[in-house]
């Protein structure tokens, strides 16, 4: 492996398909965890075949499964569960991302895993968690949102509208997961066990209510889109139209506010900083005529270096390639086969491994090198492949 970091000498076994699974394993890859992606012979995680592509798999997949090793495994042959069985003993965290109940049924659940293995963190990330009345309900993000409640805070004079990113899978999902581990490898310590972690995508969502959730869980008070402090409800705080994009305005704190009206030339609206209701709609209206005189590039001009929340709206694009993004590192350079580069992706935390990113897996390309580690002959691995069990 040429990543290591933080977790140098973790092994994680990653059972999971799809981005939710993956980018939880994509967090621990990054921090030096050695992560086996273990897929289903001939077909391989489902992200694999995602246009567009990168080399012979989907990029997607490339950018999600960067430092990881891959290992083919048909988990519905008779012999696979004692292979898996194999594998898991000798491994720190299994990620798996069945419907629930499904890994129990071949051979892959915790209770059976952990049996020689004790000291093992089992993670299921799922949709709608191991128990509740939606266990048996398949769905993806979108669906995922709608339960939160986070998806009914997009509506705002409208029918609610499908979000850009996949929130509840790489957020409510995967960074969720990641944390869920973390979490039980430090708490392993002390107690020298592991445990089960149920996470799910519906539950790490909900924490996107934090700012909310009190106003009704206390005040009782009904969320209304578009009215709140931080969701249209004032006008300092807001999106606007420049002469060739948007703009934004996040001017919580009336000095900033301040400021903001002294560039503007309109220090008169200074007193309106949290109008609501008709005044917070006639301080838009001035708001978007003063907006619409420039372009978003005049625009920064006039306020880069100023003390006040200002932002333009990028596209996915300008921020991909922006000057920021390359200075934090949020896109890496991830060697590929030859003397090709691919860039993808960071995830925030790749600052604390070292060493070089190394490309995502073909399936099945180190199963002989791991089923070696196991402790498995070349004859054991050959008699494997030829039962078509690997």
């Amino acid at each position: 492996m040429t990543r290591s970091g933080p977790l140098s000498g973790v092994r994680v076994l990653d059972l999971s398909r799809l981005l939710p699974g993956g980018a939880c394993t994509l967090v621990l890859a990054d921090l030096g965890a050695d992560v086996v992606k273990v897929e289903e012979p001939g077909h391989g995680d489902y992200m694999r075949w995602i246009p567009p592509y990168s080399d012979e798999f989907g990029a997607m997949f490339s950018g999600s499964n960067r430092n990881k090793r891959s290992v083919t495994l048909d988990l519905k042959h008779p012999d696979g569960p004692d292979v898996l069985r194999r594998l898991a003993a000798g491994v720190d965290v299994v990620v798996e991302s069945f419907r629930p109940g499904v890994a129990d049924r071949i051979g892959a659940g915790y209770d059976e895993l952990s049996r020689d293995n004790p000291k093992l963190v089992y993670c299921s990330v799922s949709g709608y968690g191991q128990t509740g009345p939606y266990v048996r309900r398949p769905g993806h993000d979108l669906n995922y949102l709608a339960a939160s409640g986070l998806l009914s805070m997009t509506a705002p004079g409208g029918a609610p509208a499908a979000l850009g990113p996949q929130v509840a899978d790489v957020w409510g999902g995967g960074v969720t997961a990641a944390v869920a581990v973390l979490a039980a490898l430090v708490g392993r310590v002390g107690t020298g066990c592991g445990r089960y972690l149920d996470v799910s995508m519906l539950d790490g969502s909900t924490f996107g209510l934090a700012n909310h959730a009190p106003e009704w869980l206390v005040g009782r008070t009904a969320f209304e889109p578009g009215r709140q402090l931080l969701s249209g409800g004032v006008g300092s705080y807001g999106v606007y139209a420049a002469r060739d994009g948007h703009v934004t305005v996040g001017d919580y704190e009336e000095k900033f506010w301040a400021r903001t009206c002294e560039l503007l030339g309109r220090p008169d609206l200074v007193e309106h900083h949290v109008d609501r209701d008709e005044g917070a709609d006639w301080l838009r209206e001035q708001l978007a005529g003063e907006f619409a005189k420039r372009t978003r590039a005049e625009w920064e001009e006039l306020f880069a270096g100023e003390d006040t929340c200002f932002m333009p709206v990028l596209t996915v694009e300008e921020a991909l390639d922006s000057e920021h993004f390359a200075e934090r590192e949020l896109v890496v350079e991830v060697p590929m086969d030859g003397d090709r580069t691919e860039r993808q992706l960071s995830t925030p935390w790749t600052h604390l491994g070292a060493g070089d990113h190394r490309r995502a897996p073909r399936i099945g390309e180190h199963t002989t090198e791991v089923l070696a580690e196991i402790g498995l002959s070349p004859d054991e691995v050959s008699e494997l492949v030829d039962r078509k069990v690997v």
